[in-house]
């Protein structure tokens, strides 16, 4: 193996939705709080915000622009907009899984996460997909709503989560 990689490994637990979580889902309205909505992409101006937003968590580049992009173009996402301006998204990787949940932290505390999570899962199921997530390990305030949410189910053997160790370039 080469010594020269910069990485870092993130521990992260798996959230599947059964067929039971699924169907009750798909029955559920989500509903926004008043001046916010659902909205589609405005392509190139929303990915440049969601490479800035999320930017602040992780070093995006010029290519992180056109990975975004392209996942707007190409996969199912939703983006919340109040006043015009995007608040609340969440992606689907390219393999799938949830990524890139991101609430602008003026408009937390509102249910955003959730109904763009919730929105996304039902546009997953609707082709035939099943939702599911990694979540790092020490995001404790997301892992116990995943455990509470009656829409997830935390992948386990015998009773223990399982932990999947994800690396990410530095």
């Amino acid at each position: 193996m080469r010594k020269d990689y910069d990485f870092h490994v993130y521990p992260t637990y798996a959230f599947h939705m059964a067929e039971s979580q699924k169907d009750s889902l798909m029955k559920l309205n989500i509903d926004l709080p008043i001046g916010y909505h659902f909205s589609e992409a405005a392509l190139e101006e929303d990915a440049k915000i969601i490479t800035d937003l999320s930017d602040s968590l992780t070093k995006q580049s010029h290519q992180d622009f056109l990975h975004n992009r392209e996942m707007l173009k190409r996969m199912p996402y939703s983006i919340i907009k109040y006043n015009n301006n995007l608040v609340a998204f969440e992606l689907l990787d390219p393999a799938g899984g949830f990524r890139q949940q991101f609430v602008v932290p003026e408009h937390r505390g509102k249910g955003l996460g959730n109904a763009v999570e919730r929105n996304l899962a039902q546009k997953c199921i609707k082709f035939g997909y099943t939702p599911w997530k990694l979540v790092e390990v020490d995001n404790k305030d997301v892992i116990k709503a995943s455990m509470r949410s009656p829409y997830w189910t935390n992948l386990k053997v015998d009773e223990h989560p399982v932990e999947f160790a994800i690396a990410r370039a530095l």
